[in-house]
């Protein structure tokens, strides 16, 4: 077992605080539901069609049609 020396403590803190979360990120990405692929949406009571683009480091869902959208959590419907 190798023992960790208190220099390197940053090297660790670093790879759980930055890493760790865009692997998560990333992760998540690969298995979106319909991600590259047209959707249906609902906002309201308009419904329309976009392309799914994935998930920011914020959980904001990301499209893109005539124009890049970000979609906070609960804010769109997903018609399926």
């Amino acid at each position: 077992m190798k023992l960790i020396k208190p220099s390197d403590l940053w090297v660790i803190v670093l790879m759980w605080t930055v890493l760790a979360p865009v692997a998560a990120i990333s992760a998540y990405n690969r298995h979106l539901y319909l991600k590259g692929m047209t959707a249906r949406l609902k906002k309201g009571n308009i419904v329309f069609e976009t392309t799914i683009t994935g998930v920011n480091e914020y959980g904001q869902l990301l499209t893109s049609d005539a124009v890049d959208q970000v979609f906070n959590f609960g804010e769109v419907e997903w018609l399926i």
